[in-house]
C-alpha cells in the first residue's frame, strides 16, 4: 500500500527533498509530498512544485500552521 503523504526536507543525507520527490511521485503518483524547510525561498517553492510536491512549510511555523499544511496536501490542495 503506498504512503498517503510524505514529508521531505531540503537537506537530507543521501538525496535532498527536491531530488527525492520525482521518484516518489513516479512510483506512487497518488502520494502527496510536502517539503519541510528551514527558510522561505520562492525559488525553492517553484522547484518543489516542478518536482511534484504539493508545496512547502517552514519548520519554524506555528504548530497549527504545519498541521493545516499537512491536512491540505493530504486532501489534494497546494500550500
Amino acid at each position: 500500500m503506498p504512503p498517503e503523504l510524505v514529508l521531505v526536507g531540503l537537506r537530507m543525507p543521501r538525496m535532498d527533498g527536491l531530488e527525492a520527490t520525482p521518484p516518489i511521485k513516479r512510483e506512487f503518483p497518488s502520494t502527496a509530498v510536502l517539503v519541510v524547510v528551514t527558510f522561505e525561498d520562492p525559488d525553492y517553492l517553484w522547484e518543489a512544485l516542478k518536482a511534484g510536491a504539493a508545496g512547502y512549510v517552514l519548520k519554524s511555523a506555528p504548530t497549527g500552521q504545519i498541521i493545516e499544511a499537512v491536512r491540505k496536501v493530504h486532501v489534494g490542495e497546494l500550500v
